[in-house]
């Protein structure tokens, strides 16, 4: 039995999917397209999608059957968290319904008499005021975190991009500080050179790293894998220049290309967007790419403040989206350092919170 959806991402996902639908199919959806009564709109997209589709987990257009046990009734009810109807005599819906029915024609289909078109909830003003403290936070932090390093890790990073790359990589389970401290261990030890790191075998990259003062979180073979991959990609893709991956491209370019290198995913790969814009003056004018890192410190501020309603981090990705579309990866840096100094799994200390006064405290 299909599972109603438990939070708007996964909705978003779904209306994406529905989105695929082209006239040429020869689905099931497609044949029962005239059916569909109740329209859903994603003013962030820009589409509908009809009730019963979206509200079950996990629907394609390809999984969508007759007779799997998939109730308008149920979805519909479900569907009330985040949608309002549309009163059929408001200008939002004679908009709307011209906009549905241009969609529905371009299919060769027709929209079924009587239809509602339902929209997302206004942002409410709790909402509205725990991102603009956010955004206060963040842009009152004076600068960046490089304070925090040791002047020795701070000016290679800032000067290496090959140093930045790696302790990027490494940032992974273990104290930022340590794994940007890496690098500068790698280059005590001659070897910060990414032609000569792609080179080595992995018998030697793990002896390496087994020798320095600070190793990666998951151990010299894993890190070998990933101090490998980066020095090969350098080498063989950027003629050995790390600053190329990102110079010149979108950041949706450099993160698919950083996630090309083991144990980057794509929760480091945004970090290390929002790091080359903030403090590197990268994509300007390109930060509605940059998403944030929902890591467990940034999924627990917003949903105890009230962004999202689980611990699910493709909610989280998908609030900050929607929240401030401009530039989503402008909560990352606040919300993740509310969550390490203050908003803690247990025993969070409330009063010097910089979101005391608008918090929703869902502890």
């Amino acid at each position: 039995m299909p599972k109603l959806v438990e939070d708007k991402a996964q909705l978003i996902e779904n209306a994406s999917n529905f989105n695929e639908l082209t006239i040429s199919s020869d689905s099931f959806v497609y044949r029962v397209f005239n059916r569909f009564k109740h329209w859903y709109y994603f003013e962030e997209s820009d589409n509908f999608a009809p009730s019963k589709f979206i509200g079950y987990k996990n629907t394609t257009v390809e999984n969508y059957r007759r007779g799997d046990g998939r109730d308008g009734r149920e979805t519909e009810k479900k569907l009330q968290e985040w949608f309002k109807p549309l009163e059929q005599d408001s200008p939002r819906f004679k908009e709307l319904s011209s906009k549905l029915h241009k969609y529905v024609n371009n299919l060769n289909r027709q929209v079924k008499k009587g239809y509602c078109i339902h929209i997302e909830k206004s942002v409410p003003m709790e909402t509205s005021a725990v991102v603009g403290r956010l955004k206060e936070f963040g842009n009152a932090r004076g600068g960046s975190d490089w304070s925090e390093l040791d002047s020795e890790t701070e000016r290679l990073v800032l000067s290496n991009a090959f140093a930045f790359l790696v302790a990027v990589a490494f940032d992974r389970g273990m104290p930022w500080q340590k794994a940007w401290r890496i690098p500068v261990e790698i280059d005590s030890a001659g070897c910060l050179d990414p032609a000569q790191l792609a080179s080595m075998s992995e018998t030697d990259l793990i002896e390496l790293l087994d020798g320095l003062n600070v190793r990666p979180r998951w151990g010299a073979k894993e890190g070998a894998k990933t101090l490998s991959d980066a020095a090969r990609l350098v080498c063989e893709r950027f003629d050995g220049d790390a600053g190329a991956i990102w110079t010149g491209a979108s950041p949706a370019e450099a993160e698919k290309t950083l996630q090309e290198i083991h144990g980057i995913g794509a929760g480091i790969a945004a970090m290390t967007m929002r790091i080359l814009r903030d403090d590197f003056g990268c994509f300007k004018g390109q930060e509605r790419q940059i998403d944030v890192k929902p890591d467990v410190h940034l999924r627990r501020v917003f949903r105890r403040a009230g962004l999202v309603d689980s611990d699910s981090p493709n909610e989280s990705l998908q609030a900050a989206r929607r929240l401030n579309p401009e530039y989503p990866g402008e909560l990352d840096w606040p919300a993740w350092w509310i969550g390490q100094q203050w908003c803690h799994a247990a025993g969070p200390n409330c009063a010097p919170c910089p979101l005391t006064q608008v918090c929703a405290s869902r502890i």
